[in-house]
């Protein structure tokens, strides 16, 4: 089966479901657009969409790991998820720490004949085939449907399209893409953000978390102003381009008065 719907085309074959559009085309399409086409074609027209999003880099060691899949059964169970996304390529180092795909992975193949029909993972034509030939990458093979953002895209290219179909996105910990995530489903109405915090092993703490800003920006939501993320990064080192993504999702989340929905992010302690 083949259709095409504002851009995005669907395709299934020998079990497996694809969803793509072209990284150009998703800047033209409204939010409520996007959701609803993507709903109509992968079939979800009922529950809600859960995005997991997290540390790219192997932080989480074992009893992290077991939090994070336990939170998202947890998700699935009580809020009515229909369809779980996220970024299919993980990693697991020699320590044994996994990064967020890499649980999300674990998780799937832990129950694949419950979990594969619902659990969709995002590839990107550049960013994904790029990390498949790494050492240490690898997906499960139990993903049976694909969100596919082509057109010559990379890593960060794909989140305005899975921002826009997300009603609830879970963040363990996160660094600036998880950031930018959280603003992109916040400014949409009737989304939920779950922030996880103290997950990562003490070696990862300096960098940059999504989790513990978002409560940082909470516990100063009185006193919003542009120089609040220049205090809480004064001890974390950040490159220029992830300050500059950084900063720009800040302005956007002032511009937005996301302050506004802070009691919509629930915040979780390890």
């Amino acid at each position: 089966m083949r259709a095409t719907t504002n851009g995005i085309r669907a395709s299934t074959k020998e079990g497996l479901r694809w969803c793509s559009i072209s990284k150009n085309e998703i800047a033209g399409l409204p939010s409520t657009m996007m959701n609803s086409t993507f709903r109509g074609l992968s079939g979800i027209d009922q529950g809600r969409t859960l995005q997991i999003a997290g540390d790219s880099l192997p932080a989480y060691d074992q009893a992290a790991s077991m939090i994070v899949r336990e939170s998202m059964q947890s998700l699935i169970n009580g809020s009515g998820i229909s369809c779980v996304i996220y970024g299919l390529t993980g990693k697991v180092d020699v320590n044994g720490w996994a990064d967020i795909n890499h649980l999300v992975n674990r998780w799937l193949d832990d129950e694949p004949e419950i979990r594969s029909n619902h659990t969709w993972g995002v590839v990107t034509d550049v960013g994904t085939f790029n990390a498949v030939s790494l050492d240490g990458y690898s997906f499960s093979d139990n993903c049976a449907n694909f969100i596919v953002v082509d057109g010559g895209a990379s890593f960060g290219d794909e989140t305005p399209f899975t921002d826009a179909i997300t009603d609830v996105l879970l963040i363990a910990e996160g660094g600036v893409q998880s950031f930018r995530q959280a603003v992109n489903v916040l400014s949409r109405p009737g989304t939920v953000v779950h922030a996880y915090l103290n997950l990562r092993h003490e070696n990862c703490t300096p960098r940059f978390s999504a989790a513990r800003f978002l409560a940082f920006v909470k516990k100063n939501a009185n006193h919003i102003s542009p120089d609040l993320l220049e205090q809480f990064c004064l001890t974390i080192s950040l490159s220029n381009s992830q300050l500059k993504q950084l900063e720009a999702a800040w302005l956007q989340f002032q511009g937005l008065h996301l302050a506004n929905r802070i009691p919509d992010i629930i915040f979780h302690y390890r």
